[in-house]
């Protein structure tokens, strides 16, 4: 798995650096957009296959001091490399900042100190636990949501460009997100039903 990681984070910063030297970002939404979601797959694996690898710590048998011990160290590395490179990312636009290395390291150092605060927790912490798992959805409509959102409202005013007041333009971007969560929704339970087969197998 330390392979693949590290190839998933070579092959990312070098799909980085061409789309940032070819100024896609500079382009029109209907380039740009289905460049990133394609080119984002491999940030996105390399944080799906880092989160499964921690999630052994989960199973480790870990005391409460020397997770507070890791928790506490992990946010001081975070806050370290964030203050040295204030390095600004945005990862829905594939922009991983000028300082790209930073946003991997900020993303695990975060990662693991949630995680070794967890282990803090009451293993019964059913509200949290709630939480983290209707959360999903959320993140589900970050990606590819938001981009039809914009593409299908700036078409609609383009076509109809008189329709730009408060009231249509609430009324399209609305119903354009209401149509966005119903599609992705079902999406989004099925993943959560997979991760749960998943997590059940793994038990057995």
């Amino acid at each position: 798995m330390g392979g693949v990681l590290l190839l998933t984070l070579f092959a990312s910063l070098v799909l980085n650096k061409l789309y940032m030297d070819g100024r896609v970002y500079e382009m029109s939404n209907w380039v740009r957009y289905p460049t990133v979601l394609i080119l984002r797959t491999l940030p996105d694996l390399f944080f799906i296959m880092a989160g499964a690898a921690f999630e052994r710590l989960l199973s480790l048998k870990i005391k409460r001091p020397t997770a507070a011990v890791c928790a506490t160290v992990s946010l001081l590395l975070y806050i370290a490399v964030e203050h040295m490179t204030k390095n600004n990312a945005n990862l829905i636009w594939f922009y991983l900042g000028e300082k790209p290395v930073a946003f991997f390291l900020t993303g695990i150092f975060g990662s693991l100190a949630v995680i070794f605060a967890a282990i803090l927790l009451p293993q019964e912490c059913r509200l949290l636990s709630s939480f983290g798992e209707e959360s999903m959805h959320i993140m589900a409509l970050h990606y590819p949501p938001i981009p039809i959102i914009e593409l299908v409202t700036g078409l609609w005013f383009r076509v109809m460009p008189n329709s730009i007041c408060i009231v249509p333009a609430a009324i399209v971007t609305a119903d354009v997100f209401a149509f966005s969560v119903l599609v992705f929704e079902p999406i989004c339970g099925f993943v959560r039903r997979r991760v749960d087969l998943i997590r059940s197998h793994g038990k057995g």
